[in-house]
């Protein structure tokens, strides 16, 4: 008899191990992970070769909260920059004014990535954040990549990203 036995670690279990890439515990075709490997899905979305988390870009998703909706329907969130290499990586994809996933929403002047990732880098227009009119709680990137805080009804773009599905041991 074949089949694999013992249940131990590989792919399938639902945990991203050693040479995985992903691992989202099924064998359904067109949910991002196929035989533990990340698919981005080509065309307009890059894949990061560390960390193969996917990256798209949503031309005109209107306001913050529509722009957030377009990323978490493609299956991610709004964008988190965490690194400089990260933006640099990203660099491609943005075109004219683009929302990421940072704001003040929640404590005024207290920044914060909507996927729960520590705010540990920033890429400020100088003057920027200025909470401007006085209600500027969502951040926009420029094409020269540097950010700025913004009215959440202001319409620009969106950059979206998801992790691999699966967890990590």
């Amino acid at each position: 008899g074949g089949g694999s036995g013992g249940g131990g670690p590989g792919c399938g279990n639902g945990l991203i191990e050693d040479g995985e890439e992903c691992d989202d515990a099924n064998a359904s075709p067109g949910d991002g992970c196929d035989d533990c490997k990340v698919e981005c899905g080509g065309g307009d979305e890059l894949e990061d070769p560390v960390s193969h988390h996917c990256y798209h870009f949503v031309p005109d998703a209107e306001t913050w909260d529509a722009a957030r909706a377009a990323c978490q329907a493609w299956g991610g969130d709004l964008v988190a920059i965490t690194s400089a290499p990260e933006l640099d990586f990203v660099h491609p994809l943005v075109d004219g004014d683009t929302y990421i996933g940072a704001s003040d929403i929640k404590v005024e002047g207290v920044f914060t990535w909507v996927t729960g990732e520590p705010w540990s880098f920033a890429n400020w227009e100088p003057g920027e954040p200025d909470n401007g009119d006085g209600n500027e709680d969502c951040v926009k990137m420029h094409s020269g990549l540097k950010w700025e805080d913004v009215d959440c009804a202001s319409h620009n773009g969106a950059l979206c990203e998801r992790a691999p599905p699966g967890k990590k041991p």
